[in-house]
């Protein structure tokens, strides 16, 4: 009796082993393809995403081959699965100025946008990027159709020619650019007039072209927190804050800590839903350090259920003339 159930088990045994084994085969004759051994996801760039294989594979007289082949065909499988829903996804979460990995078997000139680092070229994928090249995608990928977007501190434009572009690239909408000071506003109206010719400088309205929607940039002469309480609850899609004072201008005139933290609860309020808060901290002035304290310590009460929150911090770079803390960033996103 024990004898029979041990065999029964015994062969049991071996026809699972060979049924795993065909099954192996018959997989790894159909989809061709290496072991999976890396994935690349581009976090700032939007969910572009692939899977590169190696060259490894098991020996010819390795008893792992067959398995290995079947495990092989399931990642071949996921793969393909991974890359169609990657490739379907909406083109505004894609980045369209993002050269690609190859083409065409030529490699891309990574050194061409003249980036440099203690007078070195950086490859476009080193990530020592300002953290507007962190901030800027987020802002495109929460954008659509008729969204309005807020640049809080425009500074000499740069920021609000980028969600112009942005908004137009979306379908059109509305930019709202704020500054305290005049000569920071008429800096950004000249970089938007050079920037972007086509510019109705009248009226501020960028024509729609192609599949480019029409962006009305309006400014605004006053401080982030007033413009902010006067929006409507749930009216905006995007607020930008380059918090500190104006490059190139009187760095006496910085924003402050209590204004600030105020001007991100009214931001808060008349987010919308799926819409982005950045804040781009400066803490290499005593103002700066303690905005920046007061939004790190504001983003962590933030309940986990209604808000996203990142803090994104270079650990070891400094400004090289002064050695000061760099930059930081937060971003808030509404759940």
């Amino acid at each position: 009796f024990f004898f029979g159930i041990r065999w029964r088990m015994v062969r049991a045994i071996l026809l699972s082993g060979l049924l795993v084994s065909i099954m192996g085969e018959v997989a790894a004759s159909l989809f061709a393809g290496g072991f999976p051994t890396r994935r690349s996801l581009d976090l700032f760039r939007g969910p572009t995403c692939s899977i590169f294989s190696g060259d490894q594979s098991p020996g010819e007289g390795s008893s792992t081959a067959l398995p290995l082949a079947f495990a092989s065909a399931l990642s071949a499988v996921r793969r393909q699965k991974h890359t169609a829903r990657c490739s379907s996804a909406p083109p505004r979460w894609r980045a369209s100025n993002v050269p690609s990995q190859s083409t065409g078997g030529t490699p891309v000139d990574r050194f061409s946008k003249g980036r440099e680092w203690d007078g070195r070229p950086l490859r476009d994928n080193t990530i020592m990027h300002p953290h507007s090249a962190l901030a800027q995608p987020l802002w495109a990928s929460v954008l659509e159709a008729g969204d309005v977007a807020v640049d809080a501190t425009c500074g000499n434009g740069n920021d609000t020619l980028f969600l112009a572009r942005a908004a137009a690239a979306a379908g059109g909408g509305s930019v709202l650019a704020c500054d305290i000071q005049r000569g920071a506003i008429a800096s950004a109206k000249g970089l938007l007039a050079r920037a972007l010719p086509e510019l109705d400088q009248e009226d501020w309205t960028l024509p729609p072209s192609g599949e480019h929607g029409p962006v009305r940039v309006q400014w605004e002469h006053r401080s982030h927190l007033e413009l902010l309480k006067s929006l409507p609850d749930h009216s905006v899609r995007v607020v930008a804050f380059n918090l500190g004072y104006l490059p190139g201008g009187d760095k006496q005139v910085v924003t402050c800590a209590s204004t600030t933290i105020e001007a991100v609860r009214e931001a808060q309020r008349a987010l919308q839903e799926g819409g982005v808060i950045s804040l781009t901290c400066y803490p290499g002035h005593p103002e700066g350090i303690l905005e920046e304290e007061l939004v790190v310590e504001h983003i962590k009460t933030l309940p986990p259920g209604n808000w996203s929150c990142y803090f994104h911090q270079w650990i070891n770079q400094r400004n090289k003339k002064s050695g000061k803390r760099a930059p930081t960033l937060a971003v808030i996103q509404k759940l």
